[in-house]
């Protein structure tokens, strides 16, 4: 293998890894704002089983409140009752009891119900309350392992860049510089010819291509422009 290209192979693992790092690197920020959303979504899921839970208390506690308000009445009634002289007077006070403690009883039944309900909402809570406190932990320790990746790549690109110089001294000009604007697109600038096929365009190079190359000379692909080597 002739020294130009040995010199650019370096030069190009060098950059390659550049390159890999910085696109790791863009990355992180939309991984980041995944778990931000992840954590968003089980709070707004801890929050809506909370809300059933103590949509659950409050309907309890207005129940027992309209119970409460029919047994006052009823002792109401009862004292009413015991003053009234007409027997129809009478008997529709005690129609009139016996249809709230009817209703106070639909109540009841009502209450029970909802005490089940209540039981079954704060044990959903206290269970996505627990899921929620776990992995709002995880969540945390990842966005933290993912900071601290912005800041070793940043570093590993910073050691990369200083070694880059040194290599690219050891190129002649016109090498390099046709090397750069190949580096700014897609794949690398310096490819290996295997039998006769190019490998950034996959296609067959000509006779005379490969003649230059096997001299040893600086040559590109005719089909793609990339700079080639065997």
């Amino acid at each position: 293998m002739v020294q130009w290209v040995k010199d650019l192979l370096e030069l190009q693992n060098v950059d390659m890894r550049i390159r890999g790092l910085i696109q790791r690197q863009a990355m992180i920020p939309k991984e980041i704002a995944n778990l931000k959303n992840d954590a968003a979504s089980a709070d707004e899921e801890l929050k809506t089983k909370r809300e059933n839970a103590n949509k659950t208390t409050l309907e309890i506690k207005q129940l027992e409140s309209q119970i409460k308000q029919k047994n006052d009445h009823i002792a109401k009634l009862q004292v009413q009752s015991s003053m009234v002289k007409k027997n129809t007077e009478y008997q529709a006070m005690m129609k009139e009891i016996e249809d709230i403690k009817a209703a106070i009883s639909d109540l009841e039944t009502s209450v029970i119900e909802l005490l089940d309900k209540s039981e079954q909402s704060v044990a959903d809570f206290k269970e996505v309350e627990k899921q929620a406190k776990a992995q709002k932990q995880s969540i945390e320790e990842e966005i933290k392992e993912l900071e601290q990746t912005v800041v070793e790549i940043k570093e590993e690109i910073a050691r990369q860049q200083d070694a880059r110089t040194p290599l690219s001294s050891k190129l002649e000009s016109d090498v390099l510089n046709r090397y750069n604007r190949l580096l700014k697109s897609n794949g690398m600038p310096l490819v290996k010819i295997d039998n006769g096929i190019c490998g950034h365009c996959h296609l067959r190079v000509i006779p005379q291509t490969l003649h230059e190359v096997n001299k040893g000379a600086v040559t590109a692909c005719e089909n793609c422009g990339h700079l080639v080597y065997v």
